[in-house]
C-alpha cells in the first residue's frame, strides 16, 4: 500500500503544480504562494486526518519529517491528528513549490 500512496500523492503534487502553472500563464498577476496555499490547504491529503498521517508516515522520509515537525510547532497543534494535518500541509506545500520551481 505504501508505494500506492506515494504514487497517488506524487500524482496529486504534479497535478496541482501544473494547474497553478497554467493559471499563472493565463494571469501573471496571480500570487503563486497564495494559489499554492489554497490548493494545499483544501486538499484531502491535509483535511482528512488519516490521509494527512499517510503523507507524514508513508510519503515523507528523514529530514523532511523533522523540518515539518519543527515548523508545525509554531502553530502549537493540539494533539496527534492536528499535528499530522499541519505537518502534511507543510510537506505538501514544499513539494508543490519545488515542483513549480522545476518548470514544465
Amino acid at each position: 500500500m505504501e508505494a500506492n500512496v506515494k504514487s497517488q500523492i506524487t500524482e496529486w503534487v504534479d497535478m496541482v503544480a501544473r494547474e497553478i502553472h497554467d493559471e499563472i500563464e493565463r494571469d501573471e498577476s496571480l500570487d503563486v504562494s497564495n494559489l499554492t496555499h489554497e490548493s494545499v490547504d483544501g486538499s484531502e491529503w491535509v483535511i482528512y486526518y488519516t490521509k494527512a498521517a499517510q503523507v507524514v508516515h508513508e510519503y515523507t522520509e528523514g529530514d523532511e519529517i523533522e523540518e515539518a515537525y519543527a515548523n508545525a510547532q509554531t502553530w502549537e497543534p493540539d494533539g496527534y491528528w492536528k499535528l499530522m494535518t499541519v505537518m502534511a500541509y507543510d510537506i505538501l506545500y514544499g513539494r508543490v513549490a519545488d515542483r513549480l520551481g522545476e518548470g514544465f
